[in-house]
């Protein structure tokens, strides 16, 4: 385990930072309060430790119409592209170039919470690396950051939540973690590896075609020779996988191969994860869902997925794990989703690709034909709850599992 030295605690008075709504061309000095703008981007800076020296950090802030000081929680949300805060945090992030949570969240009604986006470090540039912002976590120490900076990303985004949570005066029961366009990025292992550090601030943890454990060849062991520890606290997860062609990506794992960051492989499935935050939760109850069988893991070797769809764990105290196979053509980059109260709005698809129109990811929707061959025009699954579309079921996972 590395030395995580973490830097904030308690209550936060109103912090200044640098703030700059997204159009603005310049930052001017700003502080976060609760009457700060609504429905549009704002980009801030922290001057933050890392493990190699002080360093200028960015954050995007979004604050949703519907927001209530008092009341409204927040969403962390955890990417890395190479296009910053303003993809990052945007309503296009790279990818799918149309879902996106910013516009979604305009569509709940209050208290809507704040969606927060932390910035990366960029890697410098190398031939043959997609050269955007990467995190330091699971299986990824390796980087070659710009200007040899080392980044201490989990007292970053422990900063970050505490001075937002005080300066827009959010409720901390509600602080769910997320993470979009793992296709092409670590941003899944940063945000699991947060959660398994700082439960006492996250409620929940969403995540899409993940990519925890890649890199890992032996399982408990970091890449950087450390121990990865179990999470410190039981944690609310709910994940969504599939046999993506993708070798971080993949459910069931992946031999070495070469992809956009260099070689990369995932000794470890789904049902490793599983059980990775299975450790912490008390006397816990778990129910495998198998439509057309018996079986109780995702995964029988390596590239190869069983007919298990679902499988449900719930603590005594609970905490709830909610893990769903999708069956059929799942992309690597998120689907786009319906806004909150279930309509097609253009605000939030753009419906230029497949992935990009709305989807229902229960069985059977009008856009969605099952088959176990995954030959289908959209995954699918069984046992997903309503209201089936990604963000719809990630968010109504999120406002269900709150801090006690």
């Amino acid at each position: 385990m590395r030395n995580i030295s973490i830097g904030v605690s308690g209550e936060i008075a109103a912090v200044f930072v640098l703030c700059v709504a997204a159009s603005a061309a310049t930052l001017v000095p700003c502080t976060l309060t609760p009457s700060s703008p609504t429905n549009q981007l704002i980009k801030c800076n922290l001057s933050h430790m890392e493990f190699s020296g002080s360093v200028l950090r960015n954050y995007g802030v979004f604050i949703p119409v519907n927001y209530v000081a008092g009341q409204s929680g927040m969403i962390l949300k955890v990417s890395g592209t190479s296009h910053g805060i303003a993809n990052d945090c945007q309503n296009k992030p790279a990818g799918n170039e149309s879902a996106g949570w910013l516009p979604w969240l305009n569509t709940v009604p209050a208290p809507a919470p704040v969606l927060v986006c932390p910035e990366g470090v960029f890697d410098a540039p190398r031939l043959g690396y997609n050269n955007g912002e990467r995190w330091n976590t699971w299986g990824h120490h390796a980087w070659n950051w710009v200007n040899g900076t080392v980044p201490n990303d989990l007292d970053f985004f422990a900063q970050i939540v505490q001075i937002v949570q005080s300066a827009l005066q959010l409720n901390r029961k509600f602080m769910a973690v997320t993470v979009e366009n793992p296709d092409t990025s670590e941003g899944s292992i940063m945000a699991s590896e947060f959660a398994a550090y700082r439960p006492d601030l996250v409620s929940s943890l969403s995540l899409y075609n993940d990519r925890t454990f890649s890199n890992i060849a032996t399982p408990g062991l970091d890449s950087d020779g450390t121990a990865i520890i179990n999470p410190t606290a039981p944690v609310n997860v709910v994940y969504w996988g599939s046999m993506v062609s993708g070798a971080e990506n993949a459910m069931c794992g992946s031999p070495l191969q070469s992809t956009s960051i260099g070689m990369t492989f995932k000794s470890q499935t789904m049902d490793d994860v599983f059980s990775y935050w299975l450790t912490p939760l008390q006397t816990p109850t778990v129910t495998p869902y198998d439509f057309t069988g018996t079986t109780t893991n995702f995964c029988s070797a390596i590239r190869k997925n069983t007919t298990l769809e679902y499988k449900h764990a719930v603590a005594v105290d609970g905490t709830v794990l909610d893990f769903y196979r999708l069956v059929g053509n799942a992309t690597g980059v998120p689907w786009c989703s319906y806004d909150y109260y279930g309509a097609d709005n253009p605000t939030v698809c753009s419906k230029l690709s497949m992935a990009q129109y709305p989807h229902d990811f229960r069985v059977p929707p009008a856009n969605c034909r099952w088959q176990a061959t995954g030959t289908t025009n959209g995954p699918c699954n069984h046992y997903m709850p309503a209201p089936g579309d990604m963000l719809g079921v990630f968010y109504q996972f999120m406002v269900n599992h709150q801090k006690p």
